[in-house]
């Protein structure tokens, strides 16, 4: 009986840290992907507790629908600079791993906690100014780790199981944030008052930099940015924007993208606005309505 209830314990272990194919993958790889995949579990309970609450912590802090959209245009050009710098980085210092703890993984979740003491610091008119700041940080150092973490998945995933790898993992954030959501939600209503969003987002910062020890235990191969080639130079930033220019299919999708999120940008970030001012909901509404649509998108 105890030999079975081991077997059966290995395996439900088995199932939440390696669901995922491995064919092709080096130990090395089979190790990134499991250290990938939990960095991915614990960044989706950070962003359970935080992602649906930030406009909401924004209102009761004293910011104005205005202030609202001001903070979604600061945050969306910083998103569209920062991964131009972060390609630069790469290709200058043929690192990823540390680009990526250094920026969303560690200044990122860094900023996350110091705004839940801005109630404390910085009271009255001047606390959304305080909100903006940070999550402007937060955003432009998250997008300026994006490259280097694409760069480094790609090494660390084989192309050959790398989709049903991305799939299971949107998969599995997806299932997270359904269980995560509803409880931030309840807790936050609970506590009652600016000192609720306070413990969600302390919570989402605590998990969040467990998600980053994990990050950190990846291995990284050397980066294609850092080989030489014969004449003795690396490839760099200049060579990859030539070739994304000269790419129409690539840049043809780009702009598809971009007329997207501009349409999502016109009235986005005020639906929780309308939701709170016009309908009267409360956080638990709110939240239980971002569940329905996470489970949607599972």
């Amino acid at each position: 009986m105890q030999i079975a209830f081991k077997r059966l314990w290995r395996s439900l272990q088995e199932l939440i840290t390696q669901p995922y194919p491995v064919e092709g993958a080096t130990p090395p790889q089979r190790h990134g992907m499991r250290m990938l995949w939990l960095d991915n579990l614990f960044s989706a309970i950070s962003g359970g507790f935080y992602a649906d609450f930030e406009v909401l912590y924004f209102l009761a802090l004293g910011a104005s629908a205005t202030l609202v959209g001001m903070r979604s245009s600061i945050n969306s050009a910083l998103s569209l600079l920062a991964p131009l710098i972060g390609a630069w980085l790469v290709a200058r210092t043929g690192r990823r791993k540390r680009w990526v703890l250094l920026g969303g993984g560690g200044i990122g979740r860094l900023c996350l906690l110091l705004v839940v003491f801005i109630p404390w610091v910085i009271p009255g008119p001047a606390a959304p100014w305080a909100y903006v700041a940070l999550i402007a940080i937060q955003a432009l150092v998250g997008s300026l780790s994006t490259p280097a973490a694409n760069s480094l998945f790609g090494d660390i995933v084989p192309i050959g199981v790398r989709g049903r790898f991305v799939g299971l993992q949107m998969m599995a954030a997806n299932l997270v944030r359904v269980g995560i959501i509803p409880l931030a939600g309840w807790m936050i209503k609970r506590i009652g008052g600016l000192a609720g969003y306070q413990v969600a987002f302390a919570l989402a910062a605590l998990i969040g930099f467990i998600a980053t020890s994990f990050y950190a235990r990846i291995p990284e191969p050397e980066a294609p940015e850092s080989v030489k080639r014969a004449d003795g130079s690396r490839a760099g930033f200049r060579e990859g924007f030539y070739h994304f220019i000269r790419d129409k299919f690539f840049l043809f999708y780009c702009l598809i993208h971009f007329i997207w999120n501009v349409g999502i940008q016109l009235s986005g970030p005020f639906f929780t606005v309308h939701m709170v001012q016009t309908l009267g909901f409360q956080v638990d509404t709110i939240s239980l309505l971002a569940t329905i649509s996470t489970i949607v998108n599972v």
